[in-house]
């Protein structure tokens, strides 16, 4: 069974709305749920994606995150979705495996590498790599 975590946290994959992509946001809501998902509370996640405290505050009272955090909420849910595919669904299993140290990241899990830029890619090319059996 797929586990599509798009459809579950109600944001439409970047790119099928191409006309409103460049000032697409992402619900707080969305947010919320993708902290519960991962098992970790939303200000620890908001340092993850380098939105501070203050900032989730205020998305919190306005509903919305701005396009450039919005950006990095999809990139996030991006690194998801390839997680729960290597784990075939196993969203738990994907928990454990983003908020874990990993030797690939200089004992660093993969959440932490986010907040670097481009460093999601890392992150998909790590997990693309561990599902055609590469060892890292």
């Amino acid at each position: 069974m797929r586990t599509d975590i798009w459809a579950a946290l109600h944001v439409s994959l970047p790119g099928t709305e191409l006309h409103d992509f460049p000032r697409r946001q992402i619900a707080h809501s969305s947010f919320q749920a993708l902290a519960d998902l991962l098992c970790i509370d939303e200000k620890t996640l908001g340092m993850y994606l380098g939105i501070s405290a203050e900032t989730l505050v205020k998305r919190a009272k306005t509903g919305l995150f701005s396009v450039h955090e919005s950006q990095r909420l999809d990139a996030l849910i991006a690194v998801v979705q390839s997680s729960v595919e290597l784990f075939e669904g196993d969203v738990q299993a994907t928990a454990v495996f983003l908020r874990s140290p990993s030797c690939a990241f200089n004992s660093k899990a993969p959440l932490e590498m986010l907040n670097a830029r481009g460093d999601a890619r890392a992150v998909i090319d790590l997990i693309g790599r561990l599902e055609n059996g590469i060892v890292v």
